[in-house]
């Protein structure tokens, strides 16, 4: 019995002898010895003479000046390369570099990247230079390179991440080339993560992937685009005059300042963009699609809005407001001109104030041969567009709903051969008069209301009520080639002075009239 014990003690000794032996041989330091440089491939430059595999751990240590080329990749569990003096340069343009562990390249090693894939579990940091060069593509997979130092990327390679493969910037790098960080599809996003300086200075894109700043992003030349990607800006971010900056089809929070010199640096289209910051500075935002959330009272000079919807979470102001196309919606706006070629204004949130406000000194323009919509989504708040400054309503129809107003406290302009209209749903649209209006042009209210309550006049043409409910509480007057048509089931009240030189200037047909003035 003694001798079967003995045995088993024996044996299991041996396996765990063989054991410890193989595991040292995998986990070997194995340590660079060849100082003219060479491949990373020929065993006869490491010692022991074997190249390093998984399992081991690569030292790139030996004093001198020369460059390792690594051209069919390698995968081991850690490197260390960086000695005491002279400048040991890596060179990767192929294959497949993993590491388990950690592999760091000193500052006196630089690395250059010219193809191949950084990969595995751990992680690579480039405490000195990084050059990433050339028309190849590179990856990074499942893997975080960290760049505490100086990074320039040249020439039309793009990085393709893959499997969560993460670059955190926390030095200084220049981006020259036209090219892209780009997710693959494959495993997690791509992320580039900035906490110290980046400039770009051609053409770059994000694709697919996530870039979150927080430290400081200068776009010099070129234009810098997000398309389908993910970007939080938490610090400086700056778009320079010879520079674009373009949000498509992403998502963007904008926290920290942005600045841009010209009204057309910044655009956006087909986006979701969140802005949550004061200091946005630049001369306009052109929204071309997409949404634009509204969530600080920022002032910009100029939005550009061409599509998508802009929403107006806080009460802001703003010089000039172009509406071409898509809407506004939500909350307050004052805007010293409002340009509205085609478009929507919409309330969807309780409350009494207007949506769109024109101040006195300002500039409204209801203009192009397009429709324009006054709309409401809370029933209880109409939408309201009030004019205290100086409005011309050049051309194109208005239409509302839900008691959806146009309110004039300045002087409005009518010019264009046009037609307020009830789009249908609630209430009949509003447009409520109480500082000047005229129209010079034949102009008709179809199943609208008109209250009047501020001097009118009837330059020229035939101002038309059909299907309509007009209140007159001021004066009222035509000129000699104007005409006043009341048909098609409306009902007018007359309270104030309507004056007319000629005996058919105004006519009723169809309709209730409620004269009610001296």
């Amino acid at each position: 019995m003694g001798g079967t014990k003995g045995y088993i003690r024996r044996a299991a000794a041996l396996v765990w002898a063989v054991f410890a032996f193989s595991t040292a041989a995998r986990a070997a330091t194995i340590t660079w010895t060849n100082t003219a440089g060479g491949s990373w491939s020929t065993a006869a430059n490491w010692s022991p003479n074997k190249v390093p595999v998984a399992g081991d751990a690569a030292s790139i240590t030996t004093p001198g000046t020369y460059t390792v080329t690594i051209a069919a990749g390698a995968d081991l569990d850690s490197i260390a390369a960086g000695a005491a003096s002279g400048v040991q340069t890596i060179s990767f343009s192929g294959g497949t570099l993993a590491v388990t562990g950690t592999a760091v390249y000193a500052a006196n090693s630089p690395f250059q990247w010219t193809g191949g894939t950084l990969a595995g579990s751990g992680s690579h940091t480039v405490s000195g230079s990084l050059a990433i060069s050339g028309a190849a593509d590179k990856g990074l997979s499942g893997t975080t390179l960290a760049t505490p130092g100086t990074t320039t990327w040249s020439g039309t390679g793009r990085i393709v991440a893959s499997s969560g493969g993460r670059w955190n910037q926390t030095g200084n790098a220049t981006v020259s080339g036209n090219t892209s960080f780009v997710w693959s599809g494959g495993g997690a996003g791509g992320f580039v993560a900035n906490s110290g300086t980046m400039n770009f200075g051609d053409d770059f894109g994000f694709v697919s992937a996530y870039f979150d700043n927080a430290g400081s992003v200068g776009v010099n030349a070129g234009t810098l685009t997000f398309n389908a990607s993910y970007w939080t800006n938490r610090a400086a971010f700056s778009v320079d005059a010879a520079a674009k900056l373009l949000v498509a089809n992403s998502t963007a929070f904008w926290r920290g300042p942005i600045t841009a010199p010209t009204s057309d640096s910044i655009r956006i289209a087909g986006s979701e963009v969140s802005v949550e910051t004061l200091a946005l500075a630049t001369p306009a935002v052109w929204q071309q699609s997409g949404n634009l959330y509204q969530r600080t009272n920022v002032v910009v000079p100029r939005h550009n809005q061409s599509g998508g919807t802009w929403w107006g979470l806080v009460p802001t102001a703003i010089n000039t407001y172009a509406l071409t196309n898509g809407e506004f919606r939500g909350s307050d706006l004052v805007a010293t001109n409002f340009l509205w070629f085609a478009g929507s204004l919409n309330r969807n949130v309780a409350g009494s104030s207007p949506v769109i406000t024109v101040p006195a000194g300002g500039q409204l323009g209801i203009l192009s041969n397009a429709d324009h919509y006054l709309s409401t989504y809370a029933i209880a708040s109409p939408c309201r567009l009030v004019n205290n400054g100086t409005g011309t309503w050049q051309d194109g129809r208005v239409l509302g709903n839900y008691l959806a107003s146009l309110e004039n406290n300045g002087s409005l302009t009518v010019t264009g051969d046009t037609t307020f209209v009830y789009l249908g749903g609630g209430s009949a649209p509003l447009l409520a008069n109480t500082g000047t209006l005229s129209f010079g042009t034949n102009f008709l209210f179809n199943s609208a209301i008109l209250d009047n309550a501020g001097p009118a006049n009837v330059a020229a043409g035939t101002l038309s009520f059909t299907g309509s409910y007009w209140t007159n509480r001021a004066s009222m007057s035509l000129d000699a080639s104007a005409k006043l048509l009341v048909t098609g089931g409306s009902s007018a009240f007359w309270r104030a002075a309507l004056t007319a030189p000629t005996s058919d200037s105004i006519r009723i047909a169809g309709s209730d009239v409620s004269v009610e003035t001296l």
